[in-house]
């Protein structure tokens, strides 16, 4: 698709995991999978309808640098799980779309896990991937240390989650993280009145939520960014629709 810039709206879909076509998975919430062949027909769909934009262009548009081109959309992932690395992103280079990662890192370095659960460590990134995925141009995006809900925070215990996983991504990729993602981010109004302070405080230019819709000033609302999910349940004319519609019904 040729991308023409001048576009006002941009649509934002999440993804957690990726998982191997056939393969019996424990994960019980259709919701937090797709399977590898889906997620390749999806991305070829964005790839050939829409123009799909990096956080780079993301953040210029927010800053009023520049516009963003029509029918634009961002790819982002949370939680870093190691399927985003193993499955998802050979597929994101195949097509040529940029992504976002937003880590937990916690969950990277493994210390919410038993020192002998190897399985439970093993479900997420090492930083060794989260470094090659940057090295490749992919951004990468802070998602706390712990990934707590910001309604049972106080605005200092906040401060430390978005403070401590920032400076930890930026010391162990060298980057400058700009962007964030809201944990359990349908909980925006909470979230938006306690976290942008902060935000702003850490240096952070947006954060992301996962309440549905278009995003139709992003300037505005940089510290809310509406999100939609793809999901197993999704065959692609329901893909299709959802990415048309930004799962606006998705509340």
């Amino acid at each position: 698709m040729n991308c023409l810039f001048g576009g006002d709206q941009l649509r934002v879909i999440y993804y957690h995991r990726v998982v191997e076509d056939g393969v019996p998975t424990d994960i019980r919430e259709p919701g937090m999978f797709v399977t590898r062949a889906a997620f390749d027909a999806q991305i070829r769909h964005l790839k050939d309808r829409y123009c799909a934009v990096s956080e780079d262009q993301v953040v210029a548009a927010v800053n009023g640098k520049s516009k963003l081109p029509e029918k634009a959309v961002w790819v982002t992932f949370d939680d870093g799980y190691k399927d985003n690395f193993t499955l998802g992103y050979p597929v994101l280079k195949k097509y040529g779309v940029p992504a976002t990662f937003f880590v937990t890192t916690g969950y990277l370095n493994g210390q919410f896990f038993p020192a002998d659960f190897k399985a439970a460590r093993d479900l997420f990134m090492t930083w060794d991937d989260v470094c090659s995925l940057s090295r490749d141009g992919f951004a990468i995006g802070a998602h706390t240390v712990s990934h707590p809900s910001a309604r049972q925070l106080s605005e200092a215990e906040l401060e430390r989650e978005v403070a401590d996983s920032k400076k930890e991504i930026e010391q162990r990729v060298g980057i400058t993280v700009r962007s964030f993602a809201y944990p359990f981010g349908k909980q925006i109004n909470v979230d938006a009145v306690i976290g942008t302070p902060v935000l702003k405080r850490n240096g952070l230019e947006l954060a992301v939520t996962t309440s549905g819709g278009v995003n139709k000033d992003i300037v505005a609302g940089r510290y809310e960014v509406k999100r939609f999910g793809a999901s197993s349940r999704d065959n692609m004319l329901k893909f299709w629709i959802k990415v048309a519609f930004s799962g606006a019904w998705q509340t």
